[in-house]
Parts: structure tokens; C-alpha cells; sequence
């Protein structure tokens, strides 16, 4: 009965050779299932996958909209810094810097290109996360870098006191205040960018140049 069942089966029909063995039939009606069954669950993965695009294009959280006092204040103290006396290829560093250690890639994205539109050598950005191993980078950045790595990781020992005389020898009163609030405030654009979800944006691939 076993076998008039099995071998009857519509999915063994191509496998009437296998009739005598009745283990290699139901692996074979096994597998055809699967394989019958494969398109619907591939088109589910990807509908699912499209699914989960979609929602990286939208943000979980309106920063502006929901709270738009807070987000003009956070804007004016950005525009402050940007309007004080540090270069502005100094600060997309810093903003840079202080993205890739938070993982921020929507204020990444932002500050590679606002350093680009600058004039900024592609190759300095390629190697901005090892400035220490390469001699692309003047004293001057260097102090900031150093500077911005360790106010971005303050939890993780401090601000040494050397870190901040390090800076004195590049940096006025003024300028190095200026540098301790732009690495505030992108730690801050990023906090909440990475907590709203703010997706980045889709652009036109550009040439690449060096």
C-alpha cells in the first residue's frame, strides 16, 4: 500500500524508476516541494527586502518638525561655529571625524561632500580614520583631530591635560573654544540622527577625482 500510495503521488511521476526504493521517493516529492515552493518564498525576500528600503528611506523620528525650537537652536549654535574663525576645511574635518567614530553615515555623507564642494583632496578623506599614519595632515589638524577623537570617546578616559596643550600651540583661546563646540555640536547632530534614523540620500554618482 506504502509504495501504490507513494509512487501514485503527482510529484513522482518523472520518478517511476525510484518505485522500489520508497526512501528515495519521499526525498524526491521532499525536494520537488521545495523546489515548487522556492519562487513564492524567493518573491516574499524580496518584497520583504524592498519593504525594508523603503522604510530607510523615511526617518522614525521628525526632528524639525516634531520639535522645531530645538532643531533651530541646534541649527543657530552650528551656524555659529561655522561662522567663527576657523577654516571651513578645518571643521568638515572635525565633522568628519566625529561622524565615522559615532558610525553617523547620514552626517558622514553630508560632511565628505560639503568637504568635497570645499576643494578637499579625496585622497585626505579616503584616510581620514588613520590621519596618524600618513603626513597629509598639517600640525594645526592634527591638534584637532586629536582633540575631536577624544571629546567624541570622553567616556572612554577623559580629555588629558596634554591633549588641550597640544592644541594651545596651534590654536588661540578663541579657536580652541571654537573646536570644542563643533566637536559638541556634531556629536550631537549625530546622536540624533542616528536615533531618528535619518536615512542618506540617494545622488548621482560623480566622477571621481583626486
Amino acid at each position: 500500500m506504502f509504495r501504490t500510495i507513494v509512487t501514485d503521488h503527482p510529484d513522482t511521476q518523472s520518478a517511476w524508476d525510484l518505485r522500489g526504493e520508497p526512501s528515495l521517493l519521499l526525498l524526491y516529492v521532499f525536494c520537488r516541494r521545495i523546489q515548487r515552493s522556492a519562487p513564492h518564498r524567493r518573491l516574499q525576500g524580496a518584497s520583504g527586502y524592498a519593504a525594508a528600503m523603503e522604510s530607510q528611506r523615511r526617518p522614525r523620528v521628525h526632528l524639525r518638525s516634531a520639535f522645531p525650537e530645538a532643531h533651530a537652536a541646534l541649527t543657530a549654535l552650528d551656524d555659529a561655529v561655522s561662522g567663527g574663525r576657523l577654516e571651513p576645511a578645518l571643521l568638515e574635518l572635525i565633522r568628519l571625524r566625529a561622524s565615522q567614530i559615532n558610525g553617523c553615515a547620514y552626517c558622514i555623507d553630508l560632511h565628505v561632500q560639503r568637504a568635497r564642494e570645499q576643494g578637499e583632496r579625496l585622497q585626505r578623506l579616503d584616510v581620514l580614520g588613520t590621519w596618524r599614519e600618513t603626513a597629509l595632515f598639517n600640525e594645526r589638524e592634527r591638534a584637532a583631530l586629536a582633540l575631536t577623537e577624544r571629546v567624541t570617546l570622553v567616556a572612554g578616559g577623559g580629555v588629558p591635560e596634554y591633549d588641550i596643550v597640544a592644541a594651545r600651540e596651534h590654536f588661540d583661546e578663541t579657536e580652541l573654544v571654537s573646536v570644542l563646540y563643533a566637536i559638541a555640536t556634531i556629536n550631537a547632530w549625530n546622536r540624533l540622527s542616528i536615533a531618528a534614523g535619518v536615512p542618506v540620500p540617494a545622488r548621482r554618482e560623480d566622477p571621481v577625482t583626486r
